[in-house]
């Protein structure tokens, strides 16, 4: 195998651990959100009586998540910056790295 197909081959990895690693965190995030929801729900059926939009405070953590979603998302999908994502698998698998091979 030539350097290049190795790259290659290292690239398609890191693209297939980071979108896998993407919906992991999707899949979280529901199963997390829907038990808050319910609890919510829950909460609120016990303690009839007048209510308040602010009462809903699952929506609070359904918000933020979601907006830290949303931004890890366009990151994944739209990032193309493939020699970041290389550096950055590289230094978590603990790949030593040769610095004067890149320049």
């Amino acid at each position: 195998m030539d350097n290049e197909s190795k790259k290659k081959e290292y690239l398609q990895l890191v693209r297939k651990t980071t979108i896998k690693g993407f919906f992991m965190q999707l899949f979280v995030y529901f199963v997390v959100n829907i038990f808050l929801v319910l609890v919510n729900i829950f909460t609120l059926s016990a303690n009839p009586g007048q209510r308040s939009i602010w009462e809903f405070w699952a929506i609070w953590p359904i918000l933020g998540w979601g907006i830290g979603m949303l931004i890890y998302g366009f990151k994944v999908f739209f990032n193309n910056n493939e020699e970041l994502r290389m550096r950055e698998l590289e230094i978590e698998l603990g790949i030593p790295t040769n610095a004067r091979s890149r320049y």
